[in-house]
């Protein structure tokens, strides 16, 4: 997805989920959906947050403030679709010595 500009990749990053839980209510990240209820500045402020930190900061919160409502619907959307699918979805995690054996093999194939 591109936004001003800058391409974007969400990403649930346990640095992001870290965040993600510390504003959730009770520090309980299964509370995230309460993050887009509630007073309307609280909700955009937490979407904007949200957001950012799904992209890794290469979405800042100034980039995310300046989009018009539907422009943030749709990256919001994005975002908390990433969100979604790396808490229900497997995760792999490769050893440096896999990642190592990786690259050997494909520079001698």
């Amino acid at each position: 997805m591109t936004v001003n500009g800058k391409e974007v990749h969400f990403k649930a990053t346990i640095r992001a989920l870290r965040e993600i839980a510390k504003m959730c209510p009770e520090g309980d990240i299964n509370n995230a959906e309460k993050l887009f209820t509630g007073a309307t500045a609280d909700v955009l402020d937490n979407t904007v947050r949200f957001v950012s930190l799904l992209s890794g900061g290469v979405l800042t919160e100034d980039d995310l403030l300046d989009l018009d409502v539907s422009e943030l619907a749709e990256v919001q959307s994005a975002a908390v679709s990433a969100f979604q699918g790396d808490q229900n979805g497997e995760i792999r995690v490769e050893s440096k010595k896999e990642k190592a054996t990786e690259a050997h093999e494909s520079q001698t194939a």
